[in-house]
């Protein structure tokens, strides 16, 4: 990799890691705010998670400073702009203090399923600009887990919604006999 090419990537990596450490404080923060145990332990979850993530783009941000690029099949499972006025920070400074104060696990899950979303896109678009195998590899990666954060938030937002529907779903091989 050239050296001009391992600058951007480190440029871009620093904005994903950005975006991460905001995602930790948005989801420790919508975890305060959420009544339903399930609920507060999913956000609870996610911000491990999203932890998880800051650490591996971290550790490629350094590997990348050292002339080399992590192998991101070793993990284990729109650029935004430098001044961090990215989606993380304008939600938690804008959106969520006009919120009600005892607004609902729905709301919150939803909020949090539009979070998901934007990540994805930033994840895939990087995966879609970038011409070194390896950090594709990890924006894949990366869109991967958003995708699985997506997946639970749709199943959390169904779940709540409309108890007695998923469980028709996800329990009919008890009913069907398989």
């Amino acid at each position: 990799m050239e050296t001009w090419q391992q600058e951007q990537a480190i440029e871009v990596l620093q904005q994903a890691a950005a975006m991460e450490v905001e995602g930790v404080r948005f989801y420790r923060e919508l975890a305060g705010r959420t009544q339903n145990p399930q609920g507060r332990s999913m956000f609870e979850f996610l911000v491990r998670d999203e932890e998880s993530h800051l650490d591996k783009l971290q550790a490629e941000i350094k590997a990348l400073q050292g002339g080399r690029c992590l192998d991101p099949s070793s993990f284990e499972k729109e650029d935004a702009p430098r001044d961090r006025d990215s989606f993380f920070a304008r939600a938690r400074e804008e959106i969520l203090p006009g919120m009600k104060q005892e607004f609902t696990d729905l709301e919150a899950l939803k909020l949090a399923l539009e979070l998901e979303n934007r990540g994805y896109a930033f994840y895939e678009g990087q995966a879609g600009k970038a011409t070194d195998p390896m950090l594709k590899g990890i924006w894949h990666y990366l869109r991967g887990q958003e995708a699985q954060h997506r997946q639970l938030l749709v199943n959390t937002l169904t779940y709540l919604g409309a108890p007695l529907d998923w469980f028709g779903k996800e329990e009919r091989h008890i009913f069907e006999g398989g």
